[in-house]
């Protein structure tokens, strides 16, 4: 019997989104399962769905066609991750953000953010990340400029 790889794989991510769910796991422990659902369906759509993507189009623009059904499989994941993450979106909201509530935690999720956070919010944007970025990016700038003058010098 043969059972695919990318669809195993999507199960195997389901049991892990099920741990989340489980009211017995404590609440920290459910919110890393979301978290590492979340970094595993991340990795499955950067790695193996362009693989299946491309196959996909060479299995479409050859005469020979192999066993599998390319974009049959790529439906199938489509359909399979919309439903899990309709189940990760009701464990994140009544699973986790609700016990949070309880114990007087709020988590802004689908709602403006208040006027006293929006202000510092963008302003810690302003100041940190856009500067860590800017100071990154000139960074990269200036070791590829080193980079390329030392293959200029080296090649004169």
């Amino acid at each position: 019997m043969f059972f695919n790889r990318d669809l195993s794989w999507l199960a195997f991510n389901e049991r892990v989104l099920m741990e989340a769910s489980r009211q017995s796991v404590p609440l920290k422990e459910r919110m890393n399962f979301l978290a590492i659902y979340s970094s595993n369906l991340d990795e499955f759509y950067r790695v193996r769905v362009p693989s299946l993507m491309a196959l996909s189009k060479i299995e479409s623009e050859s005469e020979n066609h192999p066993g599998v059904d390319y974009d049959k499989l790529l439906q199938l994941i489509k359909e399979t991750v919309q439903r899990q993450l309709s189940i990760f979106g009701e464990i994140l909201t009544k699973g986790i953000f609700e016990p949070l509530k309880a114990k007087g935690i709020h988590v802004i999720y689908n709602e403006p953010i208040p006027d006293f956070i929006s202000e510092y919010a963008s302003e810690y944007f302003l100041t940190m990340y856009l500067d860590t970025c800017s100071q990154l990016y000139w960074k990269m700038i200036l070791t590829s400029s080193r980079r390329i003058t030392n293959c200029i010098h080296w090649q004169f």
